[in-house]
């Protein structure tokens, strides 16, 4: 589905960049839903996303050096590698997958570094903490994305950041930051991405979803993040979008799993 919307820009998106990012927003915001953001697919989507945008921003030959020269940098995290046939070639393959990240972080620094003013620079550091999950470090990938909601804060992907940010944290067993980042994801619009927010915080207290052992539990306070996020996506089931609907439905699903 990415592809083809990437593949697929109109003349109208081509002239108005800012429409184009909430569009391709809106692809992300399905991807999130069906196959995972910060999972095996970050990479992909991360490319699709900027190739995307940058499509928009090819005005003028310094604009075409610099979108060629970031998604040249990101081309690694596209990068497909064949269903592991064994835990031996598992191994292989995330150490191979990381060492990929690891070139990518190195020229994703570079162009930063050269770059540092270019409206380029916000998909740069957002693409940053995708390479920096892919590389094994989820403490320095929340940073990342961190310090792109910072510089950032009118991107019409800082929800998507907001998330990244309290996955990657809760991932290095910084509870309280990613309580605070997906506090913040439940602030946003739209509210698909706000029922996501409430999703995570139901998560982190249901025992059902716990993930160490020293992570505590509360079923009510599940039960109520739950419930708010079902409330953010409240009208009509009958006429709500898929996506909306499936997310309802898990948090349905949810619910009842804490009663």
């Amino acid at each position: 589905m990415s592809a083809q919307k990437v593949g697929k820009v109109t003349k109208k998106e081509l002239q108005a960049p800012d429409e184009f990012q909430e569009s391709m927003g809106k692809v992300v915001n399905f991807f999130r839903l069906y196959g995972g953001w910060v999972g095996a697919g970050a990479g992909l989507i991360i490319v699709a996303i900027v190739g995307g945008v940058l499509l928009s921003r090819m005005n003028t030959s310094h604009a075409v050096d610099r979108s060629t020269a970031l998604l040249k940098a990101l081309a690694p995290l596209a990068a497909s590698t064949e269903q592991p046939a064994d835990a031996e070639a598992g191994k292989k393959a995330a150490e191979d997958e990381a060492g990929r990240a690891r070139k990518v972080l190195a020229d994703l620094d570079k162009f930063l570094a050269d770059n540092a003013k270019s409206e380029l620079s916000g998909l740069a550091m957002l693409s940053k903490g995708a390479a920096l999950m892919k590389a094994g470090d989820a403490a320095a990938a929340a940073t990342a994305w961190k310090a792109f909601v910072d510089a950032n804060p009118t991107s019409p992907f800082v929800w998507l950041a907001w998330e990244s940010i309290g996955v990657a944290a809760d991932q290095a067993g910084r509870r309280a930051d990613a309580e605070v980042a997906f506090g913040e994801l439940t602030k946003v619009e739209p509210a698909l991405a706000k029922s996501y927010g409430f999703l995570h915080l139901g998560d982190m207290y249901n025992p059902t979803a716990k993930a160490g052992a020293g992570d505590p539990v509360d079923r009510s306070k599940a039960a109520e993040f739950y419930q708010k996020g079902i409330e953010a996506l409240s009208g009509d089931v009958e006429r709500m979008p898929g996506p909306q609907l499936v997310a309802r439905k898990v948090l349905e699903e949810r619910l009842q799993s804490v009663r």
